[in-house]
């Protein structure tokens, strides 16, 4: 199972990353920044980030429908995505559709007919039919995929503050596919969420080493790896912290894995190093853990979302 979303990094103020990934402006100030769109196909149930892309924010073949083109070739056969409310088109429903892979998405429910006409029915879930747009059409053609209607179910989902979303996924049987299942299921989608957090806040994605394209690329895809080993070789630690009862149960504290993997990095990609230091290094990751609480919310800041910041 697996999320697909993107997200906008700041990049530093030269002449060549200026020329390369344009000018941006943001908030009521009008600042200009250059800023870079780095997307990801992450897998939500392992934590792992599948695919990475990292290209311009603006511009021909930049969007995120772009984007998730290039992650679902990484994609087989009975996987599941799950999208936010950018990036359902007919033309990558079709796509999926095309190599069997299932989808969550959920709906901008002012720009879908279908998803007016179930909120104001008293009902929860419909199905009915999407067809191709005369753009989505020409897109299909490029792509070499079918044009033919494509049959969805459209599922309601009521959050605890009572606002209801609208869901779209190609898991048509209800037998199968209780309605109860996707509040949940689409939920999931928000470790990607989390992840990004990370980058920006734990991995400082945007504390670049150099000015040059060749080096955003090398640290955005070095961080892209650090994240992944760090996520792999936590794996037994966060197993061993489980197992230890108190008033919480707790989780390995990602900062301070973070902080520890800066140093034994370079060791672990020592063969002749790695498997006698592999206890020392899980030994690290044990250090200062995280209590887990339940039923934590916050709410997302979207005037920052806004400005493209987070």
């Amino acid at each position: 199972m697996f999320a697909i979303d993107g997200s906008a990094i700041e990049l530093p103020n030269s002449g060549e990353i200026r020329n390369y990934f344009g000018v941006h402006f943001i908030n009521d100030h009008k600042k200009e920044v250059s800023l870079a769109r780095l997307s990801q196909c992450f897998d939500v149930l392992n934590h792992i980030i599948i695919d990475s892309e990292i290209g311009l924010y603006n511009g021909k073949g930049s969007g995120e429908q772009e984007c998730a083109i290039k992650h679902i070739a990484c994609l087989k056969e009975g996987d599941v995505i799950l999208v936010d409310r950018n990036y359902a088109c007919f033309y990558l429903l079709s796509l999926l559709k095309s190599k069997n892979i299932q989808h969550c998405s959920r709906l901008k429910t002012g720009s879908w007919n279908l998803a007016k006409e179930l909120l104001k029915s008293d009902a929860m879930e419909m199905y009915g039919e999407i067809l191709p747009s005369k753009a989505s059409k020409k897109k299909c053609q490029q792509l070499g995929i079918s044009i033919d209607p494509i049959k969805v179910r459209l599922v309601k989902v009521v959050l605890e503050t009572g606002e209801v979303e609208v869901l779209m996924t190609s898991l048509l049987d209800n037998e199968k596919y209780d309605i109860s299942m996707f509040g949940e299921l689409y939920f999931s989608r928000w470790s990607i969420e989390e992840e990004y957090k990370e980058f920006k806040h734990k991995l400082e994605i945007e504390n670049f080493s150099g000015k040059s394209v060749l080096s955003i690329q090398q640290d955005v895809y070095a961080k892209v790896f650090t994240a992944n080993i760090t996520t792999i070789l936590t794996k037994q630690a966060q197993n061993i912290l489980l197992t230890k009862k108190g008033k919480h149960f707790y989780k390995v504290n990602r900062t301070n894995a973070y902080s520890k993997m800066k140093n034994i990095l370079s060791i672990l990609l020592d063969p002749e190093k790695r498997n006698k230091y592999l206890t020392s290094v899980l030994n690290l990751f044990l250090i200062k853990p995280i209590p887990i609480r339940k039923n934590r919310v916050h709410e997302r800041n979207l005037e920052y979302m806004q400005e493209g910041i987070i």
